[in-house]
């Protein structure tokens, strides 16, 4: 593999590392503001929108840390599936709100506070899910 293409994929799994970790920190700070709009998908009975909430919390934050510790070679497939694992799960609860016609607001962090999804928020993660791909592709030697 050539040094630019390492580079790229590693600062690719530190940036989005950085942006899992501050948008899990603000819906750590935000939980309240969280819980209502995960209840706003309605996607899961009230009794597991806290612990949905809180977990996705947290565990954006756990990812996010696994992706700027994924320099060190065996951290690097675990935390790019698991970056992959989380971007399907936005996907999809985006895509379900989108085709029943519920507006919801993204709620990533507190810089798109306002922000309502759309197509476009669906296309975005699909474009980080393509990069993603490629990173686990360079890192199995697939690509060089």
């Amino acid at each position: 593999m050539s040094d630019p293409i390492i580079l790229f994929a590693t600062s690719l799994r530190l940036c989005l590392g950085l942006l899992f970790v501050t948008s899990g920190a603000s819906k750590l700070l935000r939980q309240s503001s969280i819980r209502h709009v995960i209840a706003q998908y309605r996607l899961l009975p009230h009794d597991g929108v806290a612990p949905a909430a809180l977990g996705l919390a947290i565990g954006e934050i756990g990812v996010g840390l696994l992706l700027i510790l994924s320099f060190l070679p065996p951290l690097a497939a675990p935390a790019i599936v698991s970056a992959a694992a989380l971007l399907c799960l936005f996907s999809a609860a985006v895509a379900s709100a989108l085709l029943r016609g519920i507006v919801v607001p993204c709620g990533c962090s507190l810089i798109l506070n306002g922000h309502v999804m759309t197509w476009a928020t669906f296309a975005r993660n699909q474009a980080l899910l393509a990069l993603l791909l490629a990173d686990r592709l360079i890192q199995s030697g697939a690509v060089s």
